[in-house]
């Protein structure tokens, strides 16, 4: 029980990162980073230039895609028989996370 409990809440969390990346690179004029410094969080510019080791970039885009893939990979490495009609509630509540990130958390309040 527990252990669905988390899969639950970490699939919730990668559904808010997913947001954060659709928000950023669709709608970056309508978010709430609109009137940050462009050069860091508008992703048309924040790649560039921004690379870890030569191999990773790290600007908000890439983090956001970073932590949602983590996320994803620790939830199904998490020991738990999960029924058929659970992968179904597994993709409302992504999607219900979603639509919370990109429509309200992080939409500029005008």
């Amino acid at each position: 029980m527990i252990t669905h409990l988390l899969i639950y809440i970490l699939i919730a969390f990668a559904g808010l990162w997913n947001s954060v990346m659709d928000k950023l690179k669709d709608h970056f004029s309508s978010s709430i980073w609109w009137n940050k410094m462009q050069e860091k969080w508008n992703p048309q510019f924040s790649w560039m230039g921004k690379k870890f080791l030569g191999i990773m970039v790290l600007d908000p885009w890439h983090i956001a895609k970073t932590a949602m893939l983590g996320l994803i990979f620790i939830s199904r490495v998490i020991p738990a028989h999960l029924k058929w009609w659970e992968y179904f509630t597994l993709y409302a509540t992504w999607g219900f996370a979603f639509n919370l990130g990109y429509y309200w958390l992080f939409q500029r309040k005008k």
